[in-house]
C-alpha cells in the first residue's frame, strides 16, 4: 500500500463558548450579620468574562436569591440573622452567556452568646485488635456544629479509678485508633465534647460490654435491669457476634432503644489434631500423612496447619510443612530412617497444641554417595585408586564403579568389582587424570563421588608436528637464496616448558635455537636440496625428532646481460641486450630493469619488463648518456652492470626554399637563397648544384655568411 503527498493545509478556528464552571466561593471572613466571600475567575472559553453572579438561600428555603453581580472577586453579603446557615453558589457570565452555577457552600453568621456544643451521637466500635480498639463518631448537631471543636477519648482499665487521656482530636477528625491495650484486658473508653461525657462503653475482648439487652440471632434478651449504666456479660462464647442495644424505664414507660452495638468475642487457639497417621506407602525420600481437624476449633473456623519432624524424641523439630489441606507428603527424607511427626492447626486466634506424636519409616535406597577416591603415584605411568564405603541406606554395598579418563566430561568405566582399590597403568606423562567411584546395593547405583584429580609427572617433549617453509610475505622481507625459513607447531611440553629447539640439516652437529616457533636458515648453497629435521628440548631432556622435511634453495639471481647500441639518431638511440651470462637459454620469468643516466642526475629506470630491446626517446642531439642493465628472476634481482656511454647524433639543417635567379649581364646571373639560422656552433655550408640535362654538377660552396653566388652560363 503506498500513501499519497498530503493535502495543502487548512486553518480553522472553533466557536466561543460559555465560562467553565466557576470553583465553590471561598469563606474568608464572618460576624454576627454578615459573611465574606472570595472566588477566582473560571476558563473564559475564548470570550473574555464580563461579570459574576452569587445567589443564596437562608435555612430550609430551596430557592436561590441573586444577592450580587458584577466584576469583583470578592463580596461582603450583609444584614444576615445571627447564628443562621446560609447557603451560596456563584456562576460566570461573558458575551456567549452564563455558565452553569458551582458546587454549593454552607456556613453559618456567628452567634450573640458562646454556649457549649450539642453531645455527639452514640460511639460506634469500628474495629477491635489483641491489644487496641477503634472508634468512630459523628459531630454534633446544632449552629455551632461548624466551630472549632476538640474530643477527648479516655479509658480506664477494670478494677482501677485512674483514667488517663489517651486521644484528643479536632473537629474533622472523627475518626482515630486507640492503641497500646493489653492482651486479654476489659477497658473503660468514655468520650465527648469537652467537659461533657455523653456515653460510657465497657469493652474486653472476651467479656462483652452491655447494657440492658443481648441478641444472639433474631431473639432479645434481657441480660440486666438496674439503676448503673454498666454492665460486664459474663459466660459468652468465644469467637461469636453480639449485638447490644440500651434503654430507659421510669413511672412514665420506656424510651426509645439506642442503636444496636455489634461486637464479637475474641477466638481462643483451637485444640489439638486427631488422628495423626501415614497414607499410602512409604519411599526411600517421602513419607505421606494425613490427620483429622481437631474436635474443639476454639470459636474460629481452622486456617492452617503445621507438620513438624524429629530424627528422635530428644531432638530438635523442624517444620516441613504448612497449609490449609488436611494431608501432606514429607520429601527429601534419607532412605532407612526413622522419623517422628506431629502435627497442629491454626486459627485467627493462634496456634493449637500439637497432636500425638506419629512414627514413621522409609524404605531401603541406594547407597549413599561416596567420598572422593584417594590417588596416589606409585610409578610415573600407574595410579593407584583407593576409596572408602559409604553408607549402606538399609541394604549392603556389593559392587564399586569406577569411572576414569582425561576429560571430565567424558569419562568412561574402567572397574567394577567388590574391592575398594584399583590400580591404573599405561598413563602418558604430564598429564591431568579425572577419576569418580560409584557404590551399588540390591536396591540400585548411588550417586558418583566428586571427581577426584591426578597429574602424572613431566617427561620429554612430544615429537615437533607440522613442520613447513614459510614464504616471504609472512615474515615480511625478502628470502635471499642462501636462506631458508621454516615454522612449526609447538609440541606438548610434557609437563615441563620447551626451552629450545635443535634443527638437523644433515651436518655433523644440529642447530641449537632458543624457544620460538619458526626459524631462517642461513648460509646455504643455491639451487640445493636439504633434509631437515627439528626436535624439542625441555629441562627433562629433548624429545624425539619429528619426520624429515626436504627443501631445496632457490636459484642465485641472474647477472646482468652486455648492453649495446644498435642504432643512434639525434634525439633516440636504440639499445639491445642479449641473455645473461651462465644462462642457456631465456627464460620467460626472467625481466630487465634499463636506468639511464644524463650528466650528474640520478639514475631512472625507463625500462622494465622482459623484452630485450628498447629504443630510448625525446633525448638530446650530441649529447652522451650513460647506461646500467639489471636482471630480475623468480630467486631475485641481479646486480646491477657497470655505465654504459652512447651518444646521440647531430641532426641535419632544415630543408631550404628554391632559390632565386637574376641576370646581371650576358650570361651571368646572381643566385640567392634565405639563409639559416646557426645550429649550436655547427657551421653551416651551402652547397649550390646545377642540373645540366641529366647530369647534377656542383657549381660552389659558400660557408654561412654568404648566401649568394653569382653564375655563369
Amino acid at each position: 500500500m503506498y500513501s499519497s503527498s498530503p493535502s495543502e493545509t487548512v486553518t480553522f478556528t472553533t466557536l466561543y463558548g460559555v465560562p467553565d464552571i466557576p470553583a465553590t466561593p471561598r469563606l474568608i471572613h464572618r460576624t454576627k450579620s454578615s459573611i465574606s466571600l472570595q472566588w477566582r475567575s473560571p476558563n473564559d472559553n475564548g470570550s473574555k468574562v464580563t461579570g459574576f453572579c452569587l445567589e443564596y438561600h437562608e435555612g430550609e428555603q430551596r430557592a436561590f436569591k441573586e444577592v450580587y453581580s458584577g466584576l469583583a472577586k470578592q463580596y461582603k453579603v450583609m444584614r444576615l440573622m445571627p447564628s443562621t446557615k446560609y447557603a451560596f453558589r456563584l456562576a460566570a457570565k461573558n458575551n456567549v452567556g452564563m455558565s452553569a452555577f458551582s458546587a454549593v457552600l454552607n456556613c453559618c453568621t456567628a452567634s450573640c452568646t458562646a454556649s457549649p456544643p450539642a453531645p455527639p451521637s452514640a460511639a460506634r466500635l469500628k474495629e477491635a485488635g489483641a491489644m487496641w480498639l477503634s472508634l468512630e463518631w459523628s459531630a454534633p448537631c446544632g449552629p455551632a456544629s461548624q466551630d472549632t471543636l476538640s474530643y477527648i477519648v479516655e479509658m480506664e482499665e477494670i478494677g482501677s479509678v485512674s483514667k488517663q487521656k489517651v486521644y484528643e482530636c479536632w473537629l474533622r477528625s472523627l475518626l482515630g485508633p486507640v492503641k497500646s491495650f493489653l492482651r486479654h484486658t476489659s477497658w473503660e473508653c468514655i468520650y465527648g465534647v469537652i467537659k461533657m461525657p455523653v456515653l460510657t462503653l465497657k469493652c474486653s475482648i472476651v467479656d462483652v460490654p452491655v447494657c440492658v439487652h443481648a441478641c444472639a440471632g433474631d431473639k432479645w434478651d434481657i441480660v440486666y435491669r438496674g439503676p448503673l449504666r454498666q454492665y460486664v456479660c459474663e459466660g459468652l462464647q468465644e469467637g461469636t457476634w453480639y449485638r447490644l442495644r440500651v434503654y430507659c424505664q421510669s413511672q412514665g414507660g420506656k424510651s426509645q432503644v439506642s442503636e444496636s452495638l455489634s461486637v464479637m468475642t475474641a477466638p481462643l487457639p483451637p485444640g489439638p489434631c486427631q488422628a495423626l497417621h501415614t497414607t499410602g506407602r512409604a519411599t526411600s525420600s517421602e513419607i505421606p500423612l494425613s490427620w483429622d481437624p481437631p474436635v474443639w476449633d476454639g470459636g474460629a473456623a481452622v486456617s492452617q496447619y503445621c507438620v513438624e519432624i524429629a530424627h528422635s524424641a530428644e531432638g530438635s523439630q523442624e517444620q516441613v510443612f504448612q497449609g490449609t489441606d488436611a494431608h501432606c507428603t514429607v520429601g527429601q527424607l534419607l532412605p532407612g530412617r526413622t522419623y517422628l511427626f506431629w502435627v497442629k492447626a491454626s486459627n485467627s486466634a493462634g496456634w493449637g497444641p500439637a497432636s500425638e506424636m506419629c512414627q514413621a519409616c522409609t524404605t531401603p535406597g541406594v547407597p549413599e554417595q561416596c567420598n572422593a577416591p584417594q590417588l596416589v603415584l606409585t610409578t610415573s605411568t600407574s595410579v593407584l585408586a583407593t576409596w572408602e564405603t559409604p553408607v549402606c541406606n538399609g541394604a549392603e554395598v556389593c559392587m564399586f564403579r569406577m569411572a576414569w579418563g582425561v576429560e571430565e566430561s567424558a569419562l568412561e568405566l574402567l572397574y567394577s568389582g567388590p574391592f575398594s582399590q584399583h590400580e591404573v597403568r599405561d598413563l602418558q606423562p604430564a598429564t591431568y587424570y579425572y577419576c569418580k567411584v560409584q557404590a551399588v546395593n540390591v536396591i540400585g547405583a548411588g550417586l558418583f563421588s566428586r571427581v577426584a584429580i591426578v597429574t602424572t609427572p613431566a617427561s620429554v617433549p612430544a615429537a615437533v608436528e607440522h613442520i613447513e617453509e614459510v614464504e616471504e610475505e609472512p615474515l615480511g622481507g625478502v628470502m635471499a637464496v642462501t636462506s631458508l625459513a621454516l615454522q612449526w607447531k609447538e609440541p606438548q611440553c610434557h609437563g615441563a616448558d620447551i626451552t629450545g629447539y635443535n634443527i638437523d640439516i644433515g651436518e655433523e652437529l644440529p642447530l641449537c635455537v632458543g624457544r620460538t616457533n619458526y626459524h631462517i636458515l642461513e648460509n646455504l648453497q643455491p639451487d640445493t636440496t636439504y633434509r631437515i629435521r627439528v626436535q624439542a628440548v625441555n629441562d627433562v631432556g629433548a624429545g624425539p625428532f619429528s619426520s624429515t622435511l626436504r627443501l631445496q634453495t632457490a636459484p642465485a639471481p641472474p647477472e646482468p646481460p652486455l648492453l649495446e647500441c644498435v642504432v643512434a639518431g639525434p634525439q633516440s638511440l636504440k639499445l639491445k641486450w642479449g641473455e645473461s651470462p651462465g644462462r642457456s637459454q631465456s627464460s620467460r620469468s626472467t625481466h630487465y630493469c634499463l636506468q639511464v643516466q644524463a650528466a650528474s642526475d640520478r639514475p631512472v629506470c625507463i625500462y622494465s619488463g622482459p623484452c630485450r630491446t628498447f629504443k630510448v626517446q625525446r633525448l638530446c642531439e650530441a649529447t652522451a648518456y650513460c647506461f646500467s642493465i639489471q636482471a630480475h628472476s623468480e630467486s631475485g634481482p641481479g646486480p646491477l652492470s657497470p655505465p654504459y656511454t652512447f651518444s646521440t647524433t647531430r641532426s641535419p639543417p632544415l630543408q631550404l626554399r628554391a632559390p632565386k635567379l637574376e641576370s646581371v649581364e650576358g650570361n651571368k646571373h646572381m643566385v640567392t637563397w634565405e639563409a639559416l639560422q646557426p645550429m649550436r656552433g655547427d657551421p653551416i655550408v651551402y652547397a649550390l648544384q646545377l642540373l645540366r640535362g641529366r647530369e647534377m654538377e656542383q657549381v660552389g660552396r659558400v660557408g654561412v655568411e654568404t648566401h649568394h653566388l653569382p653564375l655563369h652560363l
